[in-house]
């Protein structure tokens, strides 16, 4: 048969029998799309536990996702228990929020809110 592909296609998540996403994503992050203001997640209280490759699982039925950037200590890295991940589309990130936030994860509740710089400084990387 036709080989399945790991993908998000218009927000659907991925058909069952596909393999998961490499762990390097370069995944189906839709990165060439310009996104919306106020689609950029700061998730915090997250599990020591919680990748990449978890956050895609957690949020891609959502919507489009350019980025998910996970917080390490550049010395010894270890995760710092907060992530980034950026939708295309304000909507999304709002339906995300209102899903997840607080969601238990492990043993924590997940705060999940949308990323404002705090100065006047560009949206993280």
């Amino acid at each position: 048969g036709a080989a399945m592909t790991w993908g998000v296609a218009g927000g659907l998540p991925a058909p069952w029998g596909a393999p998961p996403p490499p762990l390097e994503l370069p995944l189906v992050l839709a990165q060439q799309r310009p996104v919306e203001d106020g689609a950029n997640l700061f998730i915090r209280k997250l599990s020591r536990r919680a990748d990449k490759l978890f956050l895609y699982e957690l949020y891609a039925p959502f919507g489009a996702i350019t980025s998910i950037r996970v917080e390490v200590n550049l010395r010894t890295g270890a995760p710092k228990g907060y992530a980034f991940v950026q939708f295309v589309r304000a909507a999304d990130a709002q339906a995300a929020i209102a899903a997840t936030h607080n969601l238990l994860v492990g043993e924590k509740r997940l705060d999940v809110s949308l990323y404002r710089p705090r100065s006047g400084k560009d949206e993280p990387p």
